[in-house]
């Protein structure tokens, strides 16, 4: 997905149901951001996701999510 400086409810959902089959492990998302406990992060951002993905302030939390779960898919 590429980036966008708002992101919609569906695109908060989508994220949402994915990480909802809870991946594990660690994932490198390149440029030295490393997650080192996919599920664990998935916990602490959860609400933010529900409730902010609207606000340009987030909106490169949200890419980033986009990125992990594109990377996830393909491990």
């Amino acid at each position: 997905m590429e980036f966008k400086t708002h992101y919609t409810k569906e695109d908060a959902d989508e994220l949402l149901r994915w990480f909802d089959t809870e991946p594990s492990g660690s994932c490198d998302l390149g440029n030295g951001v490393v997650v080192k406990d996919v599920s664990y992060y998935i916990q602490q951002v959860r609400k933010t996701v529900e409730r902010k993905y609207a606000s340009s302030k987030y909106s490169g939390m949200m890419a980033d999510l986009f990125l992990l779960k594109e990377k996830m898919e393909k491990k």
